[in-house]
């Protein structure tokens, strides 16, 4: 069996061979309540839009969708993930 190549630092690119930044984004989700279809009036009051944070490499960014992926090797991206950009609060590039 061969090793994989190793490096110092390995740099995580894309398909066009351009640096992947790795981000912690912070951004809002909807909410709701699982199970129950139906709810009395007065039972929905403390239902909230709620804070997530997501780690992973920044594949794009444009004014509708911010796509993250978890894992990234030569030729693929791993968990990708898609938030609404109007829903990013915060991002920090680690």
């Amino acid at each position: 069996m061969t090793q994989p190549k190793q490096s110092e630092e390995a740099v995580v690119t894309n398909a066009n061979n351009e640096p992947l930044s790795l981000v912690k984004l912070t951004w809002i989700d909807s909410a709701g309540r699982d199970g129950v279809v139906w709810h009395f009036k007065d039972e929905v009051s403390d239902i909230r839009a709620t804070i997530c944070r997501s780690v992973g490499y920044l594949i794009s960014e444009d004014e509708d969708t911010t796509l993250i992926c978890q894992h990234v090797n030569e030729d693929q991206y791993g968990r990708v993930f898609a938030i609404p950009t109007k829903s990013v609060i915060h991002k920090v590039v680690i």
